[in-house]
C-alpha cells in the first residue's frame, strides 16, 4: 500500500478549492448586498464547505480533488467508508465552522455601524474583526488545528492526519501520477 503524503493531499485540496471558487465568489458578491444577504451567504458557504467533502467521501471515498490527485480515503482495513467515518473525519472542521458562523452571524445581525452595502469587502472584514475580537481566538484555533494536522501527517508512517486518527481512516494512492512507460516490442 502506498500512503498519500503531503504533496498529493495538497494538490487535492488545491483542486477542490478551484472547484468551489466560482460558488464562493458568487456568495461573496451576494454578501455585499445587505446584512440578510450576508447572513444567507455565510450559511450557504459554510453548508457547501461541509457538504462537499461529506457527500463525495460518502459516495466515492474521493472528492474531485482527491480523484485528480489519484488518492482515496478508506477505512483502516482498506474497506469503503461508512457515513460515520466521513462525519467523524469532518467533525473538527464542522465544529470550527459552526463556531465561526455563530460569531459572524451574531456580529452581522447586531450591526449598528455604517451602511453594510456601502462598504467594500475589506472594510466589512475590518469592521467585523474589530466588533468581534473573539474571531482572533477562532483564527488561533484554526491555526493550531491546521498545524497539528500537518505535523501528525508528516511524522507517522501511514501519513495519517489527525482527522484520519479520529475517523479510523487512511488515504491511499490509487493510481500513479507518473505516465506509463511504453512497451518495447521484441520484433
Amino acid at each position: 500500500m502506498l500512503y498519500a503524503g503531503f504533496w498529493r493531499r495538497a494538490v487535492a485540496l488545491l483542486v477542490d478549492l478551484v472547484v468551489l471558487t466560482p460558488i464562493t465568489v458568487a456568495l461573496f458578491a451576494a454578501e455585499g448586498l445587505s446584512r440578510p444577504a450576508a447572513i444567507t451567504s455565510y450559511l450557504l458557504d459554510a453548508g457547501l464547505a461541509a457538504a462537499y467533502p461529506v457527500y463525495f467521501l460518502s459516495r466515492w471515498g474521493q472528492t474531485i480533488g482527491k480523484w485528480v490527485a489519484g488518492i482515496k480515503v478508506l477505512r483502516l482495513d482498506g474497506g469503503p467508508l461508512s457515513p460515520a467515518h466521513v462525519w467523524r473525519r469532518s467533525s473538527v472542521d464542522i465544529v470550527l465552522m459552526v463556531v465561526y458562523l455563530v460569531v459572524i452571524i451574531y456580529t452581522v445581525a447586531t450591526w449598528t455601524g455604517p451602511e453594510w452595502s456601502s462598504m467594500n469587502w475589506f472594510d466589512r472584514r475590518k469592521e467585523i474583526t474589530q466588533r468581534a475580537p473573539v474571531l482572533r481566538i477562532y483564527e488561533w484555533m484554526v491555526q493550531i488545528w491546521v498545524n497539528s494536522e500537518l505535523v501528525v501527517l508528516l511524522f507517522n508512517t501511514k501519513r495519517r492526519a489527525v482527522h484520519d486518527f479520529i475517523a479510523g481512516t487512511i488515504v491511499l494512492v490509487v493510481r500513479s501520477q507518473a505516465s506509463p512507460q511504453p512497451r518495447v516490442s521484441a520484433t
